[in-house]
């Protein structure tokens, strides 16, 4: 064989062989990347849901505290927000994008996150509910490829719900 010969030869069986590759696996790596991409984006929404509903109820709490009569149902003047348009429905629409989640400490602020947006301004504390809210979302935003700044953020975040919970 010619040096030519072969060298055709190694570059149509490297062609057929990339070509192949391509053809075989290119659309199940694009979807995986796609459903990564969308993971993330619907992580940065629900961490936006937690940062508009933490300034919600802070502006709840003051319009509260601002009222003349203490038994006044403040309550009642509040606009009621759609349930799909809510921050809770919201979040029920982003969660089914993020489910499963990566690992069990993410589980633990979602979940969390959940209780917080579920119950009403009123009922928990709001200072402890901002704080949480705000832990959660720097929390759920921490990008993987920092393992001491999520570990930080993580560790914010339990001490936030520590804080909550006294």
């Amino acid at each position: 064989m010619t040096p030519l010969t072969v060298a055709l030869i190694a570059a149509s069986v490297s062609a057929a062989v990339t070509l192949l590759i391509e053809w075989a696996a290119k659309p199940q790596l694009e979807a995986r990347k796609e459903r990564i991409l969308e993971r993330d984006r619907a992580l940065r929404e629900i961490a936006t849901i937690a940062q508009t509903e933490r300034h919600r109820s802070m502006d709840v709490e003051l319009d509260r505290q601002d009222r003349t009569s203490p038994f006044r149902d403040w309550d009642a003047d509040l606009p009621g927000l759609p349930e799909e348009d809510s921050p809770y429905g919201q979040f029920r629409r982003l969660r089914s994008v993020v489910e499963p989640a990566s690992h069990r400490t993410e589980e633990i602020v979602l979940s969390n996150l959940h209780d917080m947006l579920a119950a009403d301004p009123g009922v928990i504390d709001v200072r402890s509910r901002a704080l949480v809210l705000e832990a959660a979302s720097r929390a759920l935003t921490a990008t993987h490829w920092r393992p001491l700044q999520r570990k930080r953020l993580y560790q914010e975040f339990f001490d936030a719900i520590g804080e909550a919970g006294r």
